[in-house]
């Protein structure tokens, strides 16, 4: 028999998303449980996610960090994948994810979020937030994006997610830092790539691109010794999205 994946997606408001999300991990090729955590939505997005076979939680809205935590507690898999409800997984994904995961004391593996909008904002956020990185193929990292991830349940067996972050933003850096600290590796693959949508309203682009800039240096505050260049990176997040607005007006 096949071992079980258990797919754990973390939603809120996202009604417009969330349908093609699903559809798309129902064609992954695995045994699987999909759970969907409502964040306290106030759309549409219950009502859209019931009319799948799967398992459901409601919950005030707590934040990503907090919706996650409801999943892995009634998550039976021997595997945990973590996608975001605004993404889209190609047909072979899981195949590819689980053939990566073979590796020895690999902890988890994932890769980009390819954007679905054609604008220059989109594909500028993808690369600065999801790593797409044409000169490399697959390298270890010390952290993977939860938008598109794939774990070992035993590697992250009885960590959960820091629900002091309330954003959807750095409580997977301050999850990975644990998990490496187990000794496990964590491997970045270009080829696990995943469609993922942006917010098209500049104002719900500004205030993800704040939340990223706000929270993303937290975990190399509490975790010094993973400190690196991305770390430094992220101070000039703001600056860099006011660059990008700007250019793509002129664009």
């Amino acid at each position: 028999m096949k071992r079980l994946v258990s797919f754990i997606i973390p939603t809120y408001n996202s009604e417009k998303t969330i349908k093609k999300c699903l559809e798309s991990v129902f064609k992954q090729d695995c045994r699987k449980e999909i759970i969907v955590v409502d964040d306290g939505s106030t759309d549409s997005t219950e009502e859209v996610v019931k009319q799948f076979k799967i398992k459901f939680i409601k919950q005030k809205h707590k934040g990503a960090a907090a919706a996650r935590n409801s999943g892995l507690r009634i998550a039976k898999g021997n595997y945990i994948a973590f996608i975001d409800s605004d993404v889209i997984l190609p047909k072979n994904w899981i195949k590819k994810a689980l053939k990566k995961l073979n590796g020895e004391g690999i902890a988890g593996v994932g890769g980009p979020g390819v954007s679905v909008e054609k604008s220059l904002i989109s594909h500028a956020l993808d690369s600065l937030l999801y790593g797409i990185d044409a000169s490399v193929s697959s390298k270890y990292v010390d952290s993977l994006a939860t938008m598109n991830v794939l774990y070992d349940k035993k590697a992250i067996d009885r960590l959960a997610f820091n629900e002091s972050f309330k954003s959807a933003a750095g409580e997977d850096p301050e999850f990975n830092f644990r998990v490496r600290k187990r000794g496990y590796k964590l491997l970045y693959d270009r080829s696990l790539w995943v469609y993922h949508y942006h917010p098209t309203n500049l104002t719900n682009l500004l205030k993800k691109w704040f939340n990223y800039g706000k929270n993303y240096p937290i975990p190399y505050l509490r975790h010094p010794e993973f400190r690196n260049l991305g770390f430094y990176a992220r101070v000039f997040y703001m600056p860099i999205l006011i660059l990008l607005i700007f250019l793509s007006f002129l664009n």
